[in-house]
């Protein structure tokens, strides 16, 4: 369902071939499974996308969106996705491991440089195969298709700002495991489940499509004005 609303959802015109921004260098892929790959071009463009020795082909559709499914790898070398259209994109330094995504509200948005022993805890955090990608806040009245984040490795120079819930969970993880972790870090004190359930899952439901139904009207009346109001 997520894919599909990015797919529907993105502009109609692109001049080069783009990724998400959750495809980009040193992130971790989910091991021993198929993954998605999705970005935008333009429309009827032809994509090839390279990945474990292997070459997949799609053409985008009418709102320039494409994706492919990536195959199955287990735990190696550093892998590389080169994406090719009219402009070539690649992709370096993925891990093939687990990934969470540590969602929530101010329980999970406390960072790591809030918590006992936390200049301790920095110094010492340096973990190159904990991968964090930190989703950042943004308002909007409609669901968004992309986002500015880039992964980066656990470092005492960055550590301090994760998540303290992600960053001790995954550290765990990958210390009993010995497997490369990523981290997806996105959580925003006091948000209310609305706002994380896609406008398409809501309408499936009659509670929620009853709210959907009450706050269609102050969007349309109040417009960017009710973004403003929450971004402050």
């Amino acid at each position: 369902l997520v894919l599909l609303t990015l797919l529907l959802s993105v502009p109609l015109t692109q001049a080069e071939v783009t990724l998400s921004s959750l495809y980009s260098d040193h992130m971790v892929l989910q091991r021993d499974q198929a993954n998605y790959l999705w970005g935008w071009a333009d429309a009827g463009e032809a994509i090839s996308v390279s990945f474990d020795g292997q070459t997949l082909s799609t053409t985008t559709g009418e709102n320039g969106g494409w994706h492919v499914i990536l195959p199955a790898a287990g735990l190696g070398d550093p892998k590389t996705i080169t994406v090719q259209g009219k402009n070539t994109i690649t992709v370096s330094d993925i891990l093939m491991g687990d990934v969470w995504v540590c969602s929530g509200q101010s329980n999970m948005v406390w960072t790591v440089q809030r918590c006992k022993d936390a200049e301790t805890e920095i110094a010492h955090a340096n973990y190159p195969n904990i991968r964090y990608f930190r989703v950042p806040w943004g308002v909007s009245p409609t669901e968004q298709t992309n986002t500015t984040a880039q992964w980066v490795l656990t470092s005492p120079e960055v550590a301090g700002g994760f998540s303290a819930v992600a960053y001790y969970f995954g550290r765990e993880l990958h210390l009993n495991l010995d497997v490369p972790i990523g981290l997806i870090g996105t959580a925003w004190g006091g948000t209310t489940i609305e706002s994380w359930i896609s406008q398409r899952a809501t309408e499936l439901s009659e509670t929620f499509s009853k709210l959907n139904n009450a706050w269609k009207p102050d969007v349309e009346k109040s417009g960017d004005a009710i973004v403003s109001y929450y971004e402050k």
